[in-house]
């Protein structure tokens, strides 16, 4: 009875740990999604980095050449205002591109510690299964060793309570 319950419980963790090993795997897809995403927002940084500063010399280059002399309301001026207003927004979308990246990182590290450990403790577990299969194994061939020395310890008392038997009559009929 103790035997078929250590098999159930052993059966039973063998079952967690291919469930588990299938939850691993989800996350493993989850986390090559994440580096993908990582890797093309690094690449649309370093683009509107190069925009930013393309538009920063244009603009300092116009700002050269029109100024002292230019009314502040002239089509270069507005221009040059409009690109200092996208340029103001490309360094605040390349700062909340900055910001993904780091939420990027701060969400895969504890993804790849827990992946990390998760596969020390599913060897773990199958070490133990392991150990608890050879102990299993073992206890079935010590129940049936103790089995068969117990009918043979029955045979040999009732040879033994036989011959006592037979002893006791002989011993009385050579007293009587």
């Amino acid at each position: 009875m103790l035997l078929h319950a250590a098999l159930n419980v052993l059966r039973e963790k063998a079952r967690v740990a291919r469930k588990n090993a299938s939850d691993l795997e989800a996350l493993r897809k989850t986390v090559v999604t994440l580096r993908d995403t990582l890797n093309h927002q690094k690449e649309l940084v370093i683009v509107k980095q190069r925009e930013l500063e393309r538009q920063v010399t244009d603009t300092n280059t116009a700002e050269l050449e029109t100024a002292g002399f230019l009314d502040p309301n002239t089509p270069p001026l507005i221009r040059i205002r409009n690109l200092e207003r996208k340029l103001m927004l490309v360094a605040l979308k390349s700062k909340d591109v900055q910001t993904l990246c780091r939420h990027y990182e701060g969400t895969v590290k504890p993804m790849r510690d827990e992946h990390n450990s998760y596969r020390a403790q599913l060897e773990a577990v199958q070490s133990i299964v392991t150990i608890k299969s050879a102990e299993t194994e073992k206890l079935l061939l010590s129940y049936h060793d103790a089995v068969r020395a117990r009918d043979g310890a029955k045979v040999e008392l009732e040879e033994v309570a036989y011959i006592f038997i037979i002893w006791t009559q002989q011993k009385e009929i050579g007293f009587t």
